[in-house]
């Protein structure tokens, strides 16, 4: 998932990983071709137990929300790079994680098909 100065994905082992740029090398269509170093500008944030499926953004770009196999939804601080809160209402391996407009509800899907509205 992008952002207006970074990016923040999922990862198999769980984690997330949070890159932060500069606006120069944002804009760059090649940051290997640029010499913009990925590793120094990436933090990788344990989280999860299971691989992350799904990561949404919220409309204002302070919050992160992920689901995972291992059936939990995380909130996550962009600028912090931490898990504010961790929602364990799935049984099953969550699919998809998506945010109202409004961002004072999120919608999770998991694998038996069940749908959990949060507040």
């Amino acid at each position: 998932s992008p952002l207006a100065d970074g990016l923040v994905c999922g990862r198999a082992d769980g984690a997330l990983q949070f890159c932060r740029f500069s606006q120069s090398a944002a804009t760059q269509s090649r940051f290997a071709a640029s010499g913009v170093d990925l590793e120094s500008r990436c933090r990788v944030v344990p989280g999860h137990s299971g691989p992350v499926y799904s990561v949404a953004l919220s409309r204002n770009l302070q919050h992160v929300l992920s689901g995972s196999q291992d059936g939990s939804v995380r909130l996550w601080s962009w600028h912090q790079a931490a898990v504010l809160a961790t929602y364990h209402n799935h049984g099953y391996p969550v699919w998809h994680v998506c945010l109202a407009s409004h961002q004072s509800h999120f919608l999770s899907c998991c694998h038996d098909g069940g749908l959990r509205l949060f507040d």
